[in-house]
């Protein structure tokens, strides 16, 4: 089984779809080596669709990136911390001025 997991891990990474999870860029050594584990993606994704891992196996890669993807957004809407970690995200991922808001902001500067 764990063969299957790092083969859908393979395969789902270089998946097209434009189909990505949130995150910020991180340091490199940020994420200790003892707090990796191979099915956390299966784990959250089991959760989220009440599906068991033989189930989520089975599943092509973009449905299955879709809803790790929407797993994930779901678990960082519960807190207020996970809400502003995906608006930072949203941030980094804007690549025009919101104008608007910067002539309200600035515009008695």
């Amino acid at each position: 089984m764990f063969d299957d997991i790092q083969r859908l891990h393979g395969v789902c990474r270089e998946a097209p779809g434009g189909i990505d999870i949130p995150s910020l860029p991180v340091s490199k050594g940020e994420d200790e080596p003892y707090v990796q584990t191979a099915t956390d993606d299966l784990k959250l994704v089991s959760d989220y669709a009440g599906m068991n891992f033989v189930e989520i196996m089975q599943l092509d890669c973009i449905t299955f990136k879709m809803l790790l993807r929407d797993a994930f957004i779901h678990k960082m809407r519960q807190s207020d911390e996970g809400r502003e970690y995906l608006k930072d995200c949203w941030l980094m991922t804007q690549t025009e001025p919101d104008r608007v808001t910067l002539r309200r902001d600035f515009s008695n500067a």
